[in-house]
């Protein structure tokens, strides 16, 4: 799981240009952004997610924040990450 989240994070500094460009998040971004915002709830011991979902909060929305911690209809979090969580 730490691998897939550590892909999810280079992938996201990769994109960067492309972030900072767009009021709303990307499509070809947001699986990352949306599975490193949910990830951060469940794993405590890993503070720069934490930091990771406060700027993307701030940056997309409380309700984008919400969507992707919460599971609502339409998010885009990685089946792979919810997956690992279930268990």
């Amino acid at each position: 799981m730490y691998d897939l989240l550590e892909n999810y994070c280079e992938f996201i500094m990769i994109n960067l240009p492309c972030i900072r460009k767009h009021k709303e998040c990307p499509d070809d971004i947001n699986e990352a952004v949306s599975s490193l915002i949910f990830a951060s709830a469940r794993l405590g011991d890993l503070p720069e997610l934490a930091a990771i979902r406060k700027f993307f909060s701030e940056r997309y929305g409380q309700r984008f924040e919400k969507s992707a911690l919460q599971l609502l209809p339409g998010n885009v979090v990685s089946y792979q990450v919810k997956a690992f969580f279930e268990t």
